[in-house]
């Protein structure tokens, strides 16, 4: 599986950890926005799947 590399600007970061340290999101954002810190991060996909317990195509999607 080919790991999909993603950089995010400093503000993008600020927006994505804004919406995973605050309740007022649903699931589904919060989710991505995990999936977008831990690629900015260099997380393997497969990892990322597994914690979050979302499947291949949600990561690449997202």
């Amino acid at each position: 599986m080919r790991q999909t590399e993603l950089q995010l600007t400093e503000e993008d970061r600020l927006a994505v950890d804004k919406i995973c340290s605050k309740g007022v999101h649903s699931t589904r954002e919060v989710n991505r926005a995990h999936v977008l810190s831990c690629l900015d991060r260099g997380l393997p996909e497969a990892q990322i799947m597994a914690v979050l317990g979302i499947g291949r195509t949600a990561v690449w999607r997202t």
